[in-house]
């Protein structure tokens, strides 16, 4: 995506989270995107991501990069 020029990890959001004053901030899922969630389909017809992983590895990006991970994170909100 253009427009995109930062994607924090897991590990980072929950830091972010944390500073904000969050507590008991848990990370209770991390999943890779896969490709059914991601697909091209009659109303998205461009790229999908297929079209952004490396041939030869799919754990990457063609930039290189590890692929998206949906992260699932539970805390308590600040006091």
């Amino acid at each position: 995506m253009r427009n995109v020029w930062f994607i924090p990890d897991a590990a980072e959001l929950v830091r972010w989270l944390e500073r904000l004053g969050y507590v008991d901030v848990r990370i209770f899922d991390a999943t890779p995107t896969n490709y059914e969630e991601r697909r091209a389909t009659e109303w998205m017809r461009y790229l999908s991501l297929a079209d952004a992983l490396e041939p030869q590895r799919p754990d990457r990006t063609i930039e290189g990069h590890p692929v998206l991970v949906r992260a699932m994170i539970k805390t308590s909100a600040t006091t």
